[in-house]
């Protein structure tokens, strides 16, 4: 058995092995991906460090790593350590890890630390015999960029708020063009999995072609190209059907699909729920359960409020979800 430093002509077989060690239901490692891993700590601070074992010249195990500056010197950092299952007897594990660190030692570091799954007890139980221990102060925290997101939109989106006149949890005093501007910086932090929901109750002005209406729906779209639910409902007049038929932003959407299009008729929200016309105003406009704006009618100081009150929300919430059971497709 030889063990040198890895070589880019290594990673092939490497991430053959790579795969035969750790693939299962949890990680579902390909070739491709274990090269990609492997490529990148080619090209880290520390590569000097990546070694191989080499029996009969084929690759059968790998201790890959990078270096990182801390207080206390620098330390091996991010291993990646694996050897092909039939040669997993804990000769070539030590050998290979034990060249591995003579070279980083030599190049000034002083500490190692990796990252081991609680349920792998034979790669535990070598790092305890060649001395690395638990370190019981240290846990490891993860997650999903995306449900991350989800999680900071709510405090991001109370960022946006601190220009604007604030009354305990109601946003009040939003003039026109501030109402356009904080919805465009609501809809822009939406992301995958992200909400939106959404009722226009003016629909013979609805995405005319004006600047603020066209940034607008270009909100709306790039929303939905990252991921984001959005349903939309338009409460509409008997009248203004020749209107629909000539609104090329709302026919887009319908011939789209990504944006859930729904129509209520105006009659039936008369019958069926008075008191939802006269709170919705012109509209609204939510974003999940963190963030409500009511869209007025404009009275030369504001139009409408807006409002991250949960019991607020709530309230328009259950109000979207009674228009959607009235709703119906496009009226033709």
């Amino acid at each position: 058995m030889d063990i040198r430093q890895a070589q880019i002509a290594d990673l092939a077989q490497l991430a053959k092995v790579y795969v035969e060690c750790f693939a299962t239901a949890e990680e579902r490692w390909t070739e491709l991906a274990a090269f990609g891993l492997l490529e990148h700590f080619m090209a880290g601070f520390g590569r000097e460090i990546c070694s191989v074992a080499v029996m009969n010249g084929a690759p059968i195990g790998g201790f890959f790593a990078k270096l990182r500056p801390w207080w206390d010197g620098l330390r091996i950092t991010e291993i990646e350590f694996f050897v092909a299952p039939k040669y997993q007897n804990g000769i070539v594990g030590m050998s290979l890890a034990a060249v591995a660190l003579e070279r980083a030692k030599t190049l000034g570091a002083t500490a190692i630390e990796g990252l081991v799954f609680a349920d792998e007890a034979p790669l535990l139980s070598m790092y305890a015999r060649a001395g690395v221990e638990q370190n019981q102060s240290l846990t490891v925290v993860s997650g999903q960029i995306d449900d991350v997101l989800l999680k900071l939109q709510s405090k991001r989106l109370r960022g946006f708020l601190m220009n604007y006149n604030m009354s305990g949890k109601i946003i009040t005093g939003i003039g026109a063009d501030s109402f356009y501007s904080l919805m465009h910086n609501l809809v822009a932090e939406v992301r995958a999995g992200g909400v939106i929901w959404a009722v226009s109750g003016m629909m013979e002005s609805e995405w005319l072609d004006t600047e603020e209406e066209n940034a607008f729906f270009a909100d709306n779209m790039a929303a939905a190209e990252r991921g984001a639910k959005i349903v939309r409902i338009f409460i509409y007049e008997e009248a203004d059907l020749p209107r629909f038929a000539s609104n090329e932003k709302l026919r887009t959407l319908i011939a789209d699909g990504r944006i859930e299009t729904l129509f209520v008729r105006r009659a039936a929200v008369r019958e069926k729920m008075p008191v939802v016309l006269a709170a919705l105003g012109w509209g609204l406009l939510g974003i999940g359960d963190n963030f409500l704006m009511v869209d007025m009618p404009d009275n030369g100081i504001s139009r409408g409020y807006a409002t991250f009150d949960k019991l607020e929300i709530k309230k328009f919430s259950d109000m979207f979800e009674e228009l959607k059971n009235i709703s119906e497709g496009a009226p033709r």
